[in-house]
């Protein structure tokens, strides 16, 4: 190694190094991005599986608040002192006074007993004529709450509940009613006022971020005041009409709470004042409210930063350890670099090598893949020729049958048979026209139109197209058919098809027997259309039963078929999600049972098809 070349890599080692500090460095943030992006996520669910807890347990605790009032005005509306009252009111009775101070003692004793922020009993005026209250100077006797809509729902002999802010007091309650009764008259309304400023201060004391919202989108409890009467949507103007009726805000002016999304409801992250927040919102199970809880996205980014922090120092320490070990290697490295250029030599000239063979092998690749794909055309149209021809074949058999015959009924001048069994004619050479297409469906996935399709229909014109040989051969078929509607989802040509491949092999089978007999059984088993065509054939080989639908085989003589006609039915009913099975039958005298099973539709697509399809019935018969 000459001097010069020496210099050279001399010079290049404080290059590599900064190299290795820049990409090291590059990884090392990398790293820290990605690792952040999953602590953020991680942290989030943490802390949103928390405040779900939270949120459960503070749903709980204010249900048990609301609920824990609600049957006060209703036992007090029973009481005796309180019937009497109202109807000494009523009479304008000198004890009245005197009954009215026993009950606003009663109600004051409740009160500090339940814990309730107040108890009154109003006249059917809504006139207050007793209340715990009664020595405040705040007392709602006098007052006259008939335009509250707890009021008028007692009074129309309903439980009332209604949250306001009271006329009187100033302060937010739930109010809940119930109607007084005598002799099944109402004669006055029980009430009792619910204060949830104790909840409030509980919630502000663990210093977290709660407030409920009514059916209309008002904030009506909150742990931070400032968001009181504050709505997180838009107020229609019958809403404020409502709201300015029933004096349930008194002169609050209910702003609008800006949280940035555009549904509070919907939304998992909230900004309020420049504070982000992770928010999670419950319903209420016997309100019309909503309770939300509020996570400070804050408290989220700490904790990932300070684990990110953690992790940065780890992964800046192995790097500077991984860097020195570096410098180490790199000189002992230096030693070898004369041997490893001269390998690398040696490797370059063998890879042009590779490169060149690599090339030759690639042209002679797509030579024998253009080869293939010539040979793979070819060998499908052989097969669909052979497809076709055995086809047609059926087909034309069943219409030169029919043409004699129609030769005959001209000769007799039955005109009328003579036309009829020409539109059966007509009704082969267009299924003829179609077969082409059906037959696609055996070696590719079929382009078919589906719809509601009743197997009976199938079934007849499947035995119409048979019914010449049926008769030529003197066979006895019997139907037993299934007296309601088998509805599938398919295509009615393509299922003529199979039932008129199978029919065919059926009347093949029996045709060199003493006793010619074929039995189509129609059910309806798990949802599933089971059509069962049983011969009174030799039955299936053992040799030929596990081969019996693939392509191309066959029992019958040379030239008389190809063996492609289950193959093709086969893959036309698993086109339609079912199946078709053959098996030997049990039944003494009897041969092979072929079984065509399909999905049914729902109930309901069944009504909607059989408003637009005819249904053939098929009544049980023997005919020979």
């Amino acid at each position: 190694m000459d001097q010069s070349t020496k210099t050279i890599r001399h010079h290049n080692k404080p290059r590599d190094q900064r190299a290795l500090w820049v990409v090291g460095l590059m990884l090392v943030g990398a790293i820290l991005v990605a690792s952040y992006v999953y602590l953020r996520t991680h942290y989030s669910q943490v802390a949103t599986d928390l405040a779900a807890e939270r949120l459960a347990l503070h749903r709980a605790f204010l249900s048990a608040e609301l609920e824990k009032y609600k049957y006060l005005p209703f036992v007090l509306a029973k009481d005796s002192t309180v019937q009497t009252l109202l109807v000494q009111h009523q009479q304008k009775s000198p004890h009245a006074k005197q009954q009215g101070d026993l009950v606003n003692r009663r109600f004051a004793s409740f009160v500090k007993q339940s814990g309730a922020a107040a108890l009154y009993l109003m006249d059917p005026s809504g006139l207050t004529i007793a209340s715990s209250n009664f020595r405040d100077s705040t007392s709602f006797i006098g007052n006259n709450y008939s335009f509250r809509p707890y009021f008028k729902d007692a009074l129309n002999s309903r439980d009332g509940a209604f949250f306001a802010v009271g006329v009187t007091t100033r302060t937010r309650g739930m109010f809940y009613s119930s109607p007084v009764r005598q002799n099944g008259k109402v004669i006055g309304v029980m009430a009792v006022k619910v204060d949830f400023s104790p909840l409030e201060q509980s919630w502000q004391e663990a210093r977290e971020t709660v407030f409920v919202t009514d059916q209309r989108g008002i904030v009506v409890l909150s742990s931070d005041r400032q968001y009181l009467y504050h709505v997180v949507g838009p107020l229609s103007d019958g809403d404020l009409q409502t709201i300015r009726k029933e004096r349930q805000f008194a002169e609050n002016d209910l702003p609008p709470l800006h949280h940035g999304a555009r549904s509070l409801y919907d939304a998992s992250e909230i900004s309020l004042d420049g504070t982000a927040f992770i928010h999670q919102s419950r319903k209420m199970a016997s309100q019309t409210w909503t309770l939300h809880y509020l996570t400070p996205a804050s408290e989220v980014e700490k904790r990932s930063l300070s684990a990110l922090a953690l992790e940065g120092l780890a992964l800046s320490s192995l790097l500077v350890l991984f860097l020195y070990l570096r410098g180490t290697n790199l000189k002992r490295q230096s030693l070898r670099a004369q041997a490893d250029a001269k390998m690398q030599r040696r490797l370059n000239q063998r890879l042009e090598r590779e490169i060149e063979e690599r090339k030759r092998t690639e042209e002679e690749l797509r030579a024998t893949q253009g080869n293939l794909i010539h040979a793979s055309k070819m060998a499908s149209l052989g097969h669909m020729s052979a497809t076709i021809s055995h086809e047609i074949n059926q087909h034309i058999a069943a219409a030169t049958t029919f043409i004699a015959g129609m030769k005959m009924l001209m000769k007799q001048s039955r005109l009328d048979e003579a036309s009829g069994t020409l539109e059966r004619i007509d009704s082969l050479m267009k299924r003829m026209t179609a077969i082409t297409r059906q037959l696609k469906a055996f070696s590719r996935k079929s382009d078919q139109h589906q719809s509601p399709l009743n197997l009976q229909d199938a079934v007849t014109s499947a035995l119409a197209v048979a019914e010449p040989r049926l008769k030529t051969l003197d066979v006895h078929l019997t139907i037993k058919p299934f007296h309601t509607p088998l509805m599938i989802m398919g295509d009615r040509g393509q299922m003529e098809q199979v039932f008129l491949n199978i029919l065919q092999n059926a009347i093949d089978a029996v045709s060199d027997q003493s006793v010619r007999k074929i039995i189509l059984t129609m059910t309806n088993m798990d949802e599933m259309a089971k059509i069962s065509i049983h011969d009174s054939g030799p039955g299936l080989s053992q040799d030929i039963e596990t081969t019996l639908f693939d392509p191309f085989v066959t029992t019958k003589p040379h030239g008389d078929g190809l063996g492609l006609g289950l193959a093709i039915s086969t893959k036309i009913v698993e086109s339609f999600g079912g199946g078709l099975s053959a098996q030997n039958s049990n039944q003494q005298g009897m041969g092979a049972i072929f079984t065509v099973q399909l999905p049914l539709l729902p109930a309901k697509s069944k009504k909607q098809s059989q408003t637009s399809l005819s249904v053939t019935k098929l009544e049980e018969t023997g005919a020979s």
